[in-house]
Formats: C-alpha cells, sequence, structure tokens
C-alpha cells in the first residue's frame, strides 16, 4: 500500500529544488512544480521543454515503503538530481537532435561546465575539495 506524500514533503522538495537552481543561476528557466504520478522506480522527474525554457519538477504523489523509505534526505537528494538534470538540459537536447551543429553542442556543454566552475569550483573550499 502506498504510502501519500505530505504537504510538508512537498514543499521540503521545493524548498531544496530552488536552492539548487539559485545555486547554479539557472533563472532562465520558467519552472513549476507537481506532485503526482511518475516512472515507476522514480520518486522524481525533471521534464524540461527547451525552446520555450520551462521546466515542470515533479514529486511523486506516495510510495510504496517497500520501494523507498523516503526520508528527508532522499527528497533533498531527488531534489538535486532533478536541478542537475536542469542543469545539462541542453547539452541533452543537442546531443539527442537530429540536425544539431558541433557549435550547438560544445555551446551546451561549455555553459555547464562554466555554472560548475561558477559555483562548485568557486565553493571548493566550503565543500572540502581544497
Amino acid at each position: 500500500m502506498k504510502k501519500k506524500t505530505t504537504k510538508r514533503q512537498f514543499k521540503l522538495f521545493i524548498d531544496e529544488c530552488n536552492k539548487w537552481i539559485a545555486y547554479f543561476g539557472l533563472s532562465e528557466w520558467e519552472i513549476s512544480y507537481q506532485l503526482g504520478g511518475v516512472d515507476k522506480g522514480n520518486v522524481a522527474e525533471c521534464y524540461t521543454t527547451y525552446t520555450g525554457k520551462t521546466v515542470v519538477l515533479k514529486l511523486v504523489d506516495g510510495v510504496d515503503p517497500k520501494e523507498f523509505a523516503f526520508t528527508d534526505d532522499e527528497i533533498k537528494s531527488s531534489a538535486f538530481h532533478e536541478v542537475c538534470e536542469l542543469l545539462l538540459a541542453p547539452f541533452n537536447m543537442n546531443a539527442k537532435g537530429r540536425f544539431v551543429n558541433e557549435v550547438d553542442i560544445d555551446t551546451s556543454r561549455h555553459e555547464a561546465i562554466q555554472r560548475l566552475a561558477n559555483t562548485l569550483y568557486r565553493d571548493r573550499k566550503k565543500i572540502g575539495m581544497g
């Protein structure tokens, strides 16, 4: 029997997503959140429309306790994962594009690398990477 996702858990997911979105500087995206069904085996999902720069970050509305503990840490980890999906969405879209040129792929890759340089590399001492 599925255990329903609480409002507190959904708020935790949104707050954690917003934290990482701000951290990575992904402000060009129009972001919305949904609570609902996701593919089996997932706790959360990221749906992007690259041309319109829109994204839906979705948290499952209920889990089987035998499959997922659904702890706060798992929710936070899922939020981080989905924001990383958003971070790499342009690169992913270009890599899958049928008529994409090398410049678009290189640009998408370098945009992701620059975001990581502006965040993780900048904060490397805070996260113990000296």
